[in-house]
C-alpha cells in the first residue's frame, strides 16, 4: 500500500514537472508576449529611452564599471554613447546585432529584456541583473526599436 502510495505521489510531481505552467517554477517566457511589428507611438531616444539605460543599466554598462575599466559585455549605456553601440552593432553574445532597427526579433537587446535570447543562440542572464525592468518601460524600448530605432 505504501509502495503504491509513493509510486502514485512521484507519477503526479513528474507530471507537474512535465507540464509547462502546472508546476509554478518556471521562469520561462510564457507570459512574454508575441513580438510586435509596428509601434504604438513616436518615441524619443534621448527624452525617453536613455533615461532608463540611465536610471537602470549603467551601474554594469557604463566605462569603469568593473576593475579592468571596462563595462559588462562591452556595452556602454552612457549618455551620448549608448546608440552607436546599439544600433546596427553586433552583440559579443550572439549573431544578433544588439538592435537591429524597426526588428525586434532580430534585436538582442529585446531577447536580454524579455528573457528569450537563448531562443536565439545568447547566453548570460536576463537583464537587468538587478531587479526588473517594468513592462511599460520594456514596451517604450521596443516602440523605439520598431519606430527604427532613431537617434534625436
Amino acid at each position: 500500500m505504501r509502495l503504491r502510495l509513493f509510486v502514485g505521489l512521484v507519477a503526479m510531481g513528474l507530471a507537474a514537472v512535465a507540464t509547462p505552467g502546472l508546476s509554478g517554477c518556471s521562469r520561462e517566457a510564457s507570459a512574454t508576449p508575441p513580438a510586435r511589428r509596428t509601434p504604438s507611438r513616436a518615441v524619443s531616444f534621448q527624452n525617453e529611452v536613455q533615461p532608463i539605460f540611465s536610471k537602470r543599466c549603467i551601474a554594469c554598462h557604463s566605462p569603469g564599471a568593473f576593475e579592468d575599466g571596462t563595462a559588462m559585455g562591452g556595452l556602454v549605456l552612457a549618455s551620448g554613447r549608448s546608440h552607436a553601440q546599439l544600433v546596427g552593432y553586433k552583440s559579443l553574445e550572439s549573431k544578433l546585432p544588439r538592435v537591429a532597427p524597426g526588428d525586434l526579433e532580430q534585436s538582442y537587446l529585446h531577447h536580454k529584456l524579455r528573457g528569450t535570447f537563448m531562443k536565439v543562440g545568447g547566453i548570460g542572464v536576463k537583464m537587468p541583473l538587478a531587479g526588473e525592468i517594468p513592462e511599460d518601460e520594456i514596451l517604450l524600448i521596443e516602440d523605439w526599436i520598431l519606430g527604427g530605432a532613431k537617434i534625436d
